[in-house]
């Protein structure tokens, strides 16, 4: 497994260090969980390409409300 080298602030070590072993893992390990949680994509692969890739006719967005249906603003 590929190494790498860190600069971290004292307090950032020690509360990594000890979320670390209240989770029984070395700081080494801990740390790769919160990387990659931190890199995980959000949604699945091809998430956003299947985007408008519904084919049925129906499933359209339907016309918003009127602006002459909008409440009436106040003269500021």
């Amino acid at each position: 497994m590929p190494q790498v080298s860190l600069y971290l602030e004292e307090v950032v070590l020690d509360q990594s260090a000890g979320r670390a072993r209240e989770q029984e893992l070395s700081l080494s390990r801990y740390v790769n969980g919160v990387l990659k949680r931190a890199v995980a994509s959000e949604w699945p692969a091809g998430f956003v390409a299947s985007f408008g890739a519904v084919g049925d006719e129906s499933f359209v967005r339907p016309d918003g409300p009127a602006f002459a249906d909008d409440t009436a603003r106040a003269d500021l």
